[in-house]
């Protein structure tokens, strides 16, 4: 209405990587698709060896923001992932084609040694910055 806001600082950074949770919340059950495209569940876990989809929001992408992203691009800065606390292969990280730009899709596997269970820690830093802590994935 015409009135100007008081300054204030804001905190700029090249990524800030949050990963999406079933709940909403930021922790618990990741928002994680197992390679059948099955929600990655209690009762649904993904193989030890297969890869999942994970979906977050980072920054850094190119992209129009509002729009739908139509094609894979890798995404510019370095992305690795922890499974178990183990180092899980990253085969792709980027736009999620069909979803809108903000919307980062991992593709990584789940390493062969990590130990089953129903809330196995989950972390992606992109750009040296570490994910939320007390994200989780289900593995058989």
């Amino acid at each position: 209405q015409g009135v100007q806001s008081s300054q204030v600082s804001v905190q700029v950074a090249a990524a800030a990587p949050g990963l999406f949770t079933a709940l909403s919340n930021g922790t618990g059950q990741g928002a994680v698709l197992n390679a059948d495209y099955g929600a990655n569940a209690a009762g649904n876990g993904a193989a030890r060896g297969s890869v999942v989809m994970v979906y977050m929001t980072v920054g850094g992408e190119n992209g129009q923001d509002g729009m739908v992203a139509t094609g894979a691009a890798q995404h510019p800065l370095p992305v690795s992932a922890t499974v178990g606390g183990q180092n899980a292969q990253v085969l792709y990280a980027g736009p999620s084609p069909g979803l809108i730009w903000g919307v980062t899709q991992v593709n990584l596997i789940v390493p062969a040694s990590v130990t089953p269970g129903n809330a196995v820690p989950l972390a992606i830093t992109v750009g040296g910055v570490q994910s939320q802590p007390n994200v989780t994935l289900t593995v058989n």
